[in-house]
């Protein structure tokens, strides 16, 4: 990042070949995915997946969902802290089943005052589940990005997942 992106901010990176921007004023959001994976909403933010995803238990939810998918939900929080998000990451933890922090990878999210990126395995058996969280906090809002799938399946797109995520940004 050269002098004058430092100051006014960097160029806005066009998503690649074959991806498409999507930027959801209604949720406060802006990220980019491959042009044909399908887009659909569930509470309180959108889901998307690939075209012919598998459908898997979901045990947090109660019923099968995609996976791969993505998935973006806002919640507003009066009075929230900088400590939201820690307090999140570790309420994840006892929130998903078999829980296993797997790595940081980043702490900040573009336009948020605080996030935290990190990947998470959860679940038992023969394929259990593979994240990438991203969580942001903007004001009294937080954000989450939650790139999930099956193993086999988290790791067939994890190119994909991990870009998507890291596109992510507040508007």
């Amino acid at each position: 990042m050269g002098f004058f992106d430092k100051v006014f901010g960097g160029k806005e990176a066009a998503p690649p070949e074959g991806w498409q921007l999507h930027e959801r004023t209604d949720l406060g959001l802006r990220f980019s995915c491959p042009a044909d994976w399908r887009i659909g909403g569930i509470e309180g933010g959108i889901e998307i997946c690939p075209p012919g995803c598998a459908r898997v238990p979901d045990p947090l939810r109660g019923k099968e969902v995609p996976s791969p998918r993505v998935e973006w939900t806002t919640k507003d929080v009066l009075g929230a802290d900088k400590t939201l998000v820690k307090e999140t990451v570790k309420s994840r933890s006892g929130a998903y089943p078999g829980y296993r922090f797997v790595k940081h990878i980043a702490s900040s999210v573009k336009n948020a005052d605080q996030a935290a990126v990190y990947e998470f395995q959860y679940g038992a058996g023969e394929n259990p589940s593979s994240a990438i969280s991203a969580l942001a906090l903007s004001k009294n809002r937080i954000f989450s990005a939650l790139a999930v799938g099956a193993r086999t399946d988290f790791d067939r797109y994890r190119g994909d997942l991990e870009r998507i995520v890291s596109s992510f940004e507040l508007i």
